[in-house]
């Protein structure tokens, strides 16, 4: 049986004795998008993140950034959202999609024997998104479900209130966030 802690006292504190931690290589790509890479040794598998300056401060409508993110997985020219999901799953990849203030984030993790085969679906899910109707009423009913959740979370609400009081209503960061919890719970009631 392991020693018990005396958790009436706090553990020492001490100087973190080295930190390595490993820099990205960076470089242009022909087409002018820069490129970190961060070469972690003989993994089995790759993390790849796209990021647009795509944000929530960026937007001209109320929610678009967010909405346009998520629907990336929803069809594109090529696949329907059935088949998306389909070949992410067969080939063990799984995806990503983060909406920040400033960026818009795509982030596929995939097994190294099988980039060409998800990085083809990846592709066509940022450059040939199609944006059907009927999954973004689906979409639409899913976040408003997780914000209904999330308007019973001291946490969330917390933080909502402290990004108006940081910001101030006047300034996009304080007032977007309020604005959208409004919007949407005034279309609930």
């Amino acid at each position: 049986m392991p020693d018990k802690m005396d958790r009436t006292q706090q553990p020492p504190i001490s100087e973190l004795e080295e930190l390595d931690l490993q820099k990205p290589v960076r470089t242009v790509l022909p087409n002018g998008i820069p490129l970190s890479v961060i070469n972690s040794g003989e993994q089995e598998v790759c993390r790849i993140d796209l990021v647009f300056e795509a944000g929530q401060l960026r937007q001209n409508t109320l929610l678009q950034a967010l909405f346009t993110n998520r629907m990336l997985r929803e069809g594109t020219t090529r696949y329907t959202s059935a088949e998306i999901a389909s070949k992410l799953d067969y080939y063990g990849a799984w995806l990503e999609l983060t909406c920040s203030m400033e960026h818009a984030i795509v982030t596929l993790y995939t097994l190294n024997r099988y980039c060409r085969e998800t990085l083809s679906v990846l592709h066509s899910m940022v450059t040939e998104p199609v944006f059907p109707e009927k999954e973004f009423a689906t979409v639409v009913d899913m976040n408003l479900q997780r914000l209904q959740v999330n308007l019973a979370n001291v946490e969330y609400l917390s933080q909502r209130s402290l990004l108006g009081s940081l910001f101030g209503e006047n300034h996009r960061t304080g007032s977007l966030r309020r604005r959208k919890i409004t919007a949407v719970s005034r279309q609930n009631t």
